[in-house]
């Protein structure tokens, strides 16, 4: 009969175990990763929705005479444009709300899954 090895037995499990909170880490990391931009996307979703109205506005306040039939290509210039201006806002966090809907999600997260940092 062989003697069992438990130092062997020890080190296997204390590999296992670092395997484990390592492949945690991971999914942890990929996670938070994916709240960020689920957060930025929703600011960058806001930004337009606040230029395209503000534009709205400023538009009917100024009494610019377009006629019904306007011009398509502009507006499609503008949309583009509302568009790539709010992208590049979201991702900067120009308005600060993608990084306090952060905080807050991750701050939630923390409590529900234990994680302390």
């Amino acid at each position: 009969m062989n003697p069992v090895n438990f130092a062997a037995e020890g080190q296997l499990q204390s590999l296992l175990d670092n395997a484990a909170v390592e492949k945690k880490q991971q999914v942890s990391k990929r996670e938070d990763e994916l709240l960020k931009k689920a957060c930025n996307d929703f600011e960058t979703v806001l930004t337009k929705t606040i230029l395209k109205e503000g534009m709205k506005n400023a538009k009917e306040m100024g009494g610019d005479e377009e006629t019904e039939d306007g011009d398509k290509g502009s507006e499609s210039f503008k949309e583009m444009a509302y568009e790539q201006l709010a992208e590049f806002m979201g991702k900067q966090g120009s308005l600060g709300l993608g990084r306090s809907l952060y905080e807050s999600f991750k701050m939630k997260m923390d409590k529900t899954t234990g994680a302390h940092k």
